[in-house]
């Protein structure tokens, strides 16, 4: 099987994990997190953590095929693209969500925000790689 279809695969079967996850907490308040919602910039960025996760890995995917494909000249600039995709852009909206880790559930918010957040990043290592000298 390709290994599109594989990534496919996992990239649903993760999110019927998150879904399950989340669904199972959505009402146990004694669980949620204590911090109040500060509404800043922050929040805003923190927001688009999972999105930056799923779609940052694809997109990354993305210009790496362009890369090796279409545009080989431009392959250094395309990896790079990749690096932000997958790495920057996840750890970056992924800071703020710590903020608000802590109480009985930190235990699951923890390997949650580092799990997700090191899945894109796994995808973006080798364009990290040919990037590096």
């Amino acid at each position: 099987m390709a290994p599109f279809a594989w990534g496919f695969a996992g990239f649903f079967a993760a999110l019927q994990i998150l879904a399950i996850v989340g669904l199972s907490f959505r009402n146990r308040t004694e669980f949620h997190s204590r911090v109040p919602l500060r509404k800043d910039w922050l929040d805003r960025v923190a927001v688009g953590w999972l999105i930056a996760c799923a779609f940052g890995a694809f997109l990354g995917w993305v210009c790496g095929a362009v890369a090796e494909m279409m545009f080989p000249a431009h392959a250094r600039a395309l990896a790079w693209a990749e690096v932000f995709f997958t790495m920057l852009l996840p750890i970056a909206t992924m800071l703020p969500n710590l903020r608000y880790v802590g109480g009985k559930v930190a235990h699951v918010q923890i390997p949650l925000l580092a799990i997700v957040t090191l899945l894109p990043i796994l995808v973006g290592l080798g364009a990290l790689l040919r990037v590096l000298p």
